[in-house]
């Protein structure tokens, strides 16, 4: 057998046991999104002129607004966290990210995702 059948069977392998787990990887994808968007808002307060664990809120605009969604297409079972402000770009980024709080979330929850998604796939 090539390389190339090996890759394929390998492929359909991994495909059939997506298509089985779906709802799992989903569920798993929910409350991944879910505990990063809970440490996010538990370490970022909601009232005006609070300091939070990433930036001062002078307005609570900035903290909520930031939301996080699962992604769930035919290729593609994930999740996201992102700023709805503007200025989002300039918390994550000003004073070399000594304020970022999104991909922080971001590399921690999906890293646990992958993991937990790895070990169902391999089992």
């Amino acid at each position: 057998m090539s390389a190339t059948d090996d890759s394929r069977r390998v492929s359909v392998n991994i495909a059939d046991k997506m298509a089985k787990n779906k709802f799992t990887i989903l569920a798993l994808a929910e409350a991944h999104r879910a505990a990063m968007q809970e440490e996010f808002l538990t370490n970022q307060p909601a009232q005006q002129g609070a300091v939070g664990k990433y930036w001062s809120n002078i307005t609570s605009d900035a903290r909520n607004r930031v939301f996080s969604e699962v992604i769930d297409q035919a290729t593609a079972v994930g999740f996201f966290m992102a700023h709805g402000i503007d200025y989002g770009v300039y918390l994550e980024l000003a004073n070399d990210r000594q304020n970022e709080a999104l991909r922080p979330l971001i590399e921690k929850y999906g890293n646990l995702f992958i993991q937990r998604v790895r070990k169902l796939l391999t089992s």
